[in-house]
C-alpha cells in the first residue's frame, strides 16, 4: 500500500487535532508503484462521555473542554493548509472518541470549511461515528442538512449484561 496522506505530505504529527490519510491502491508504472485513489480528510473527535473498558483510543472525558474543540479545529486547518497537496478533497471522516457529542452546526462549519479549502464537490462522502445514545430524528435530520450521507453506528453489543461489562451503560 502506499504511503500515508500524512507521511507523503510531510504536514502533520498524529499529536495534531486532526489528520489526513490517502486511502488508495497502487499500480505499478515503469518499475515504480505509483499512488491512485482519493484524498480523505479524517477527523478525530477526542471526547467521551465515560471511558469504555476495551478502547484504546486518545479520548478526555473532561466534555466541557468539547464545546471549543471545533473552534480549534477550524484554526489548525487554516494553519496547516498550506502544507498540504490540494489533491481534490473526496471523503471526510468524523472518528473518535464519540463525534456525535459535537453540535450540527460544529460539524456543518467543519464540512464548509474543509471543502472550501480543500476543494470538497458536493458529492464526497461525509461519515459520522455516532453513539446510539446521542442520535435524535432532529440530530440526525441536522447532519443531513449539513451534508452527512453515511454514518456508522457504534453498538458493541444488544445486552444490558455486556455493555455493563464494558462500561457503555
Amino acid at each position: 500500500c502506499c504511503m500515508s496522506f500524512l507521511q507523503q505530505r510531510k504536514t502533520i504529527t498524529r499529536e495534531a487535532i486532526f489528520g489526513l490519510e490517502c486511502f488508495c491502491q497502487t499500480k505499478p508504472s515503469k518499475n515504480k508503484f505509483v499512488a491512485v485513489g482519493m484524498a480523505g480528510l479524517y477527523i478525530h473527535f477526542p471526547f467521551c462521555k465515560q471511558a469504555c473498558h476495551y478502547c484504546n483510543f486518545h479520548f478526555s472525558t473532561q466534555i466541557a473542554k468539547a464545546d471549543s474543540f471545533h473552534l480549534l479545529l477550524l484554526k489548525e486547518l487554516e494553519m496547516r493548509y498550506h502544507f498540504m497537496d490540494h489533491s481534490p478533497l473526496e471523503s471526510i471522516y468524523f472518528g473518535g472518541g464519540s463525534p456525535s457529542l459535537l453540535s450540527v452546526s460544529a460539524i456543518a462549519s467543519i464540512i464548509s470549511r474543509a471543502k472550501e479549502l480543500l476543494k470538497g464537490s458536493d458529492s464526497i462522502e461525509i461519515t459520522v461515528d455516532l453513539n446510539p445514545d446521542d442520535v435524535s430524528p432532529s440530530y440526525l435530520q441536522g447532519l443531513v442538512e449539513a451534508g452527512v450521507n453515511r454514518v456508522s453506528l457504534g453498538i458493541q453489543s444488544f445486552e444490558e449484561k455486556e455493555l455493563k461489562l464494558m462500561n457503555r451503560i
